[in-house]
């Protein structure tokens, strides 16, 4: 598996308190969800390629407000790529909407009721990285952490919530919606601690460690060989 998919798999396994649940499910349910009324009444779909995922969001469901979910596979058109699984809920879904802030317009997340604790906020951004994040690995030529939105408020409020932490994120529009990344080294480190990913952060900062002093290594080895083409000269 990629460094990428390893983490996710360790933040699927992170504890959290109730509240901390409701967060981490707000942000999996509006990065990667959507909102539609027909005549049976409001219904929530959320969709993804990873089952663990499908299956965190259907026992956060569960949990939280005791209903049973239907869920149902897609092929993908494209070659190569994993079913879509798509989580239904119907039951309480005017609820869920309102206490999730799913159609909420807020253009500062931080008066959100949901991400008043720290604690919340770390959940939030931690559901935001399950639903449609990803990370080079730290053996890659370049250093990135990015999440994905369809809406840019949504993602200019998961750059603010990353700021929060002081990790010196920003927003990008691509062809298809927004990013909030991250480049440097060091911050995408401190994100793998904010999010709960402690494994991951050990073979990050391992592998980071070692890729460091090689390029350090080969500076002085570069820096000797010109210094001796110089005296030759």
């Amino acid at each position: 598996m990629s460094f990428a998919s390893d983490t996710k798999s360790e933040l699927l396994n992170v504890k959290a308190d109730n509240c901390c649940i409701l967060a981490e499910l707000s942000a999996l349910l509006r990065i990667s969800g959507n909102i539609s009324i027909s005549s049976e009444g409001l219904r929530i779909e959320f969709h993804t390629t990873n089952i663990g995922i499908a299956r965190k969001v259907i026992k956060s469901i569960k949990d939280s407000y005791h209903i049973e979910v239907e869920i149902r596979t897609k092929k993908q058109m494209k070659l190569s790529k994993n079913d879509i699984f798509i989580v239904i809920i119907q039951n309480k879904a005017s609820k869920i909407i309102n206490e999730l802030s799913l159609m909420s317009q807020t253009e500062n997340i931080m008066d959100d009721p949901l991400l008043i604790k720290e604690c919340c906020k770390r959940s939030f951004l931690r559901g935001a990285f399950l639903a449609r994040g990803s990370i080079n690995s730290p053996t890659s030529s370049s250093y990135h952490l990015e999440i994905h939105s369809n809406d840019e408020q949504d993602a200019l409020n998961i750059t603010d919530l990353l700021n929060f932490f002081h990790l010196n994120a920003k927003t990008l529009k691509r062809k298809r919606g927004f990013i909030s990344y991250i480049k440097e080294s060091e911050k995408i480190a401190d994100f793998l601690r904010v999010s709960g990913a402690m494994t991951s952060l050990f073979v990050y900062e391992d592998e980071r460690i070692k890729r460091d002093f090689v390029n350090s290594i080969t500076r002085v080895m570069n820096m000797d060989i010109a210094n001796q083409n110089k005296t030759l000269w």
